[in-house]
C-alpha cells in the first residue's frame, strides 16, 4: 500500500546531519538548513491533505535515519503565506523527534508502535482504536 497524504521527506545529500550529538542532545541545529527549509515547504504544501490537520505529521529521511516532524501553523498565518502577505503577527512552529535509526534494533522496536497508528491514521482505523495520544513530546 502506498502512503498518501502523509509527507515524507527523503534526503539524498549525507551531509545532512551536522555536528556531533546524542539521542539526548539532538537538535533541530543538527540539521542542515536547507534540508530543514525544504522540508518546511513541503509540510505547508501538504496542510489541506494531512490526516491531521490543521497540523501537518511529517518524516525525514537521512540514510538509515528517521526523523518525525510536525507543522504546527494557525488557519490565518497559512492563509497570510497563501496571499504572500505574511506580517511577523503569526508563528508556526515545527517540533522534531530525535533521529531513529532503523539498522538499531532499539531504535527500531520504538518505531514499531508509531509506524502502527500511523497506518491506523492512513486507513481510517483510527477511530476504530480511540484518540489515545499517538506521539509524546518530551
Amino acid at each position: 500500500m502506498a502512503l498518501s497524504s502523509d509527507l515524507f521527506c527523503q534526503v539524498k545529500k549525507y551531509d545532512a546531519l551536522i555536528g556531533e550529538y546524542t539521542a539526548d542532545s539532538f537538535s533541530y541545529k543538527n540539521i542542515s538548513n536547507h534540508v530543514l527549509g525544504q522540508h518546511g515547504i513541503e509540510l505547508i504544501v501538504e496542510r489541506k491533505e494531512s490526516h491531521l490537520f490543521p497540523g501537518v505529521l511529517g518524516i525525514i529521511c537521512i540514510g538509515t535515519q528517521i526523523i518525525f516532524t510536525f507543522l504546527n501553523i494557525t488557519n490565518d498565518h497559512y492563509e497570510e503565506i497563501l496571499d504572500d502577505a505574511v506580517d511577523r503577527k503569526h508563528k508556526a512552529s515545527i517540533m522534531y523527534t530525535r533521529p531513529y535509526d532503523f539498522m538499531d534494533e532499539a531504535d527500531r522496536n520504538e518505531l514499531l508502535e508509531p509506524f502502527f497508528w500511523l497506518g491506523c491514521i492512513q486507513t481510517d482505523r483510527y477511530s476504530v482504536y480511540g484518540p489515545s495520544q499517538v506521539f509524546t513530546v518530551k
